[in-house]
C-alpha cells in the first residue's frame, strides 16, 4: 500500500489565526484534518535574544505533494514575519484512516 502522507506543525501567539488557517485548508481541501493545540511554551533565539511566549500550535494531515500549497496558505495568513512551518511524514496509519485521508485532501 502505497502512503505518501505529511503532518505539518506550525505555532502563533493567536489561537483565533490558527483556527482561521485550518478553516481554510480544509475547505480548500488541501487538508484532510487540522488538529489545534495549547497553549504551549515555546523557548527560542530571535534576534539575537533567548525568548519565551506561550503560543498554540496547529497540526495539519495532508499528502507530501502539498507542502508548498499548504506552507503558502498559511504563510498568507500568519501574524508571524518567519512562521514555523515543519512537516514530518505519516509513516504508518490504519487502513480506515488512511482511506479517510485519501477521500479528503486533494484530488481524491
Amino acid at each position: 500500500m502505497e502512503f505518501d502522507f505529511i503532518q505539518i506543525s506550525t505555532t502563533c501567539d493567536r489561537r483565533e489565526i490558527l483556527e482561521q488557517i485550518a478553516a481554510k485548508l480544509v475547505a480548500d481541501k488541501i487538508a484532510a484534518c487540522c488538529q489545534l493545540e495549547g497553549p504551549v511554551t515555546s523557548v527560542y533565539r530571535w534576534e539575537g535574544k533567548t525568548e519565551s511566549a506561550d503560543e498554540y500550535r496547529l497540526l495539519i494531515k495532508t499528502e507530501s505533494a502539498l507542502f508548498s500549497v499548504v506552507a503558502a496558505s498559511i504563510t498568507e495568513l500568519h501574524s508571524y514575519e518567519v512562521p514555523q512551518i515543519t512537516a514530518v511524514p505519516i509513516v504508518a496509519a490504519t487502513e480506515g484512516y488512511a482511506a479517510w485521508l485519501r477521500n479528503n485532501v486533494g484530488q481524491a
